[in-house]
């Protein structure tokens, strides 16, 4: 699902952020380039890799730091609301919930929302990432687990 919504977004933009890839799954094997590197504190051999360090190391230092708190797609893509709520409260901030502009219905007008993703696309995806996370046993359990629950 990150890589999905990763893919997307990048096709979106109008500079050039990561390489515009056909899949999710090019752009996970993909070594990181463009502006998508500016925080990277070292070069990584593809995006998932990346990915998979950068999410490793948080949760190591969450384990130690107690303002840092792993916060996961899933719960900000189908409880946003809850989802920040939450961690602003478990870091002791004080949520005001503002009404922004009213949020369009047509997704149409981002342009990375109109890629399309066939069965195919998304099994080649998810048995990457399936292959792929067991090299990182860093990662936080519950990741490792629901991988094939997830896409």
């Amino acid at each position: 699902e990150v890589f999905i919504s990763y893919w997307r977004f990048i096709d979106s933009l109008n500079w050039f952020e990561a390489p515009t890839t056909i899949s999710p799954l090019e752009l996970a094997c993909h070594i990181p380039t463009g502006r998508s590197q500016r925080y990277q504190f070292q070069n990584y051999s593809n995006y998932f890799e990346r990915w998979a360090i950068h999410v490793s190391s948080a949760f190591k230092l969450s384990k130690t730091v107690s303002n840092i708190h792993l916060v996961s797609y899933k719960d900000l893509h189908q409880q946003h609301s809850k989802t920040i709520q939450d961690l602003c409260s478990s870091l002791s901030i004080t949520h005001i919930n503002k009404k922004g502009p009213a949020k369009k219905t047509d997704l149409n007008y981002i342009k990375g929302n109109n890629l399309i993703l066939s069965q195919k696309l998304v099994k080649e995806l998810k048995e990457f990432c399936s292959s792929e996370i067991k090299k990182y046993p860093e990662l936080p359990t519950a990741l490792l687990e629901n991988i094939n629950m997830s896409l």
